[in-house]
C-alpha cells in the first residue's frame, strides 16, 4: 500500500461559535485517486470553549469517500489547530443625574452590555466621573462617566474584547429662594434699601451671596402712610462664592412699612378775667415737622386752666386736639398741647370802708367806677359777681357797703346785696 498523509486544516473562531471541522488536506494519492471526506473533530469545536485553552487540536479520521480504496494507502493522519478568538463585548455605563451640592457614588451595576454570549453574565463594572463630587458646577455638565473593570458573573474577561463606553453625569441646578428683609421708615424719610437686607434659604457647598438689589415704590419721602406696606422687590444676587448657574434662584418679595410722622403740636390761649371756672380760649393752633406743602393742621379741642385761680402765666392745657387736611394720614400729633395764660382780677377803684385801699400790680386790669350814687337809689339789675381783693386766693366780701361798678355807658349797674338787720326782719 501506498502512503497517504491526511491533514486537518487550520481553524480559527471567534469564543462562543460553532465551527464546521471539514477542511483538510491530503499528500500521497496517486492514480488521480480523490478522497471525498474526512472526520475531524476538536474539544474548541462548542460554543463554550474558552479562549484559554486555544489552540485546540483538530484530530483528523476515517477518510473515506471519493475514488481512493483505503486499502490501497497506509493512511497518516496529523492534527489542525482550533484557535479560538475573543469575542467582542461592549460595556457601557448608565447616564446619571444628581443636584449640585450633592455627591453621588456611581453604582456598580449601573451599565449595559452588548456581546455576551453562552449566557454569560456580568455582574459589577466600576465607574468614575469628576462630576460626581459635591463641589462639581452645573456649568460644567454633563459629566463623562468612565466604566472599567467588568467582572462578577459567569462570564470570562479573557474570552471578551471588551469595548467600554462612557456615560454622561448631569449635574442639575437647585433651588435657591432670596428673601428681600421686611423694613420701615417714617413718612418723609428717604431711605436707600441696602444691598445686604435680605436672606437665602438653599446655598450649599458654603456657598455665600453677598449683595442683592432691592427696590420699592415707598422708598421716596412722598410714599403715604395709606399705600403701606409697599412691596420690596429683590432680583440679582450677586457676590460671593455662589455661582448663578448652579442655582434656580426664586426671588421672595418683603413689605416696607411707612409709619406715620410725629409732629409737634403748640397752641396759644387768651387771657381772661376771673369767673371762677377753668375754662380757657385756644386762640392758635401750630404744628412743627410737616414736610414740604402737604395740607395738614391741628384741629379741634378744648382748654383749661390749671386752676380757677387769679395767676399770671398760668399753665393751661388743650385736649382732644386732632389733625385735619388731605394729608392728615400721614402724621401723628398729641392729642394734648399746653400753654400758657393769665386770668386776671376784676379791681375795685373805689375803696370800701374798713377796707385797705388795694394796690394791684401793674399787670392787673382796673375796672374804674364811675362817681357813687347813694345807694337806696339804685335798682338791682343781675346778679351781683363776688368782689375780688387783690390776693393770690380770691376773697368775696360780703356784709359790707354796697359797691358800684359801671363799665361803658349807657353804665351797667351792679348792686353787692344787703341783708336787712335782725331788728327790721322783726
Amino acid at each position: 500500500a501506498s502512503p497517504l498523509t491526511v491533514t486537518a486544516v487550520n481553524v480559527a473562531k471567534s469564543y462562543g461559535q460553532t465551527p464546521a471541522l471539514t477542511a483538510f488536506t491530503t499528500a500521497g494519492l496517486i492514480n488521480g485517486d480523490t478522497v471525498g471526506s474526512v472526520t475531524e473533530t476538536s474539544p474548541g469545536q462548542p460554543a463554550t470553549a474558552s479562549v484559554v485553552g486555544s489552540p485546540y487540536a483538530i484530530t483528523p479520521s476515517a477518510a473515506t469517500g471519493g475514488t481512493f480504496v483505503p486499502a490501497n494507502y497506509t493512511i497518516n493522519y496529523v492534527n489542525g489547530a482550533l484557535v479560538v478568538t475573543p469575542a467582542p463585548l461592549t460595556v457601557t455605563a448608565n447616564d446619571a443625574s444628581k443636584a449640585y451640592g450633592t455627591t453621588i457614588t456611581l453604582p456598580l451595576t449601573a451599565f449595559t452590555t452588548v456581546g455576551l454570549i453562552n449566557g454569560d453574565t456580568v455582574t459589577s463594572v466600576i465607574e468614575a466621573s469628576p462630576g460626581a463630587v459635591a463641589s462639581a458646577p452645573v456649568a460644567g455638565s454633563p459629566y463623562a462617566i468612565t466604566p472599567s473593570s467588568a467582572s462578577g458573573g459567569t462570564f470570562v474577561p479573557s474570552n471578551y474584547i471588551i469595548s467600554y463606553v462612557n456615560g454622561k453625569l448631569t449635574v442639575t441646578a437647585v433651588p435657591l429662594s432670596v428673601t428681600a428683609n421686611d423694613a420701615t421708615k417714617i413718612y418723609g424719610d428717604t431711605v436707600t434699601l441696602p444691598l445686604t437686607a435680605f436672606t437665602t434659604v438653599g446655598l450649599v457647598n458654603g456657598d455665600t451671596v453677598n449683595s442683592v438689589t432691592e427696590t420699592s415704590p415707598g422708598t421716596v419721602a412722598t410714599a403715604p402712610v395709606a399705600g403701606s406696606p409697599y412691596v420690596i422687590t429683590p432680583n440679582g444676587a450677586a457676590g460671593g462664592t455662589f455661582v448663578p448657574s448652579n442655582y434656580i434662584i426664586s426671588y421672595v418679595n418683603g413689605k416696607l412699612t411707612v409709619s406715620p410722622k410725629a409732629l409737634t403740636g403748640t397752641i396759644t390761649a387768651a387771657d381772661k378775667l376771673y369767673d371762677t371756672t377753668t375754662a380757657a380760649t385756644i386762640t392758635g393752633r401750630d404744628l412743627i415737622g410737616v414736610v414740604g406743602s402737604d395740607v395738614v393742621s391741628y384741629s379741634g379741642g378744648t382748654a383749661n386752666f390749671d386752676t380757677p385761680n387769679v395767676g399770671v402765666g398760668k399753665p393751661v392745657t388743650g385736649t382732644d386736639l386732632g389733625l385735619v387736611g388731605t394729608d392728615a394720614g400721614n402724621y401723628v400729633v398729641n392729642s394734648t398741647a399746653t400753654t400758657t395764660a393769665s386770668i386776671l382780677p376784676i379791681v375795685p377803684s373805689v375803696p370800701q370802708p374798713g377796707v385797705a385801699p388795694l394796690v394791684p400790680p401793674a399787670t392787673w386790669i382796673p375796672v374804674i367806677a364811675p362817681t357813687r350814687t347813694p345807694p337806696e337809689l339804685l335798682t338791682l339789675v343781675s346778679p351781683v359777681p363776688p368782689v375780688v381783693l387783690a390776693t393770690e386766693t380770691p376773697v368775696v366780701i360780703e356784709e359790707q357797703a354796697p359797691v358800684v361798678v359801671l363799665v361803658e355807658t349807657p353804665p351797667t349797674v351792679y348792686v353787692a346785696p344787703h341783708r336787712p338787720r335782725k331788728q327790721d326782719r322783726n
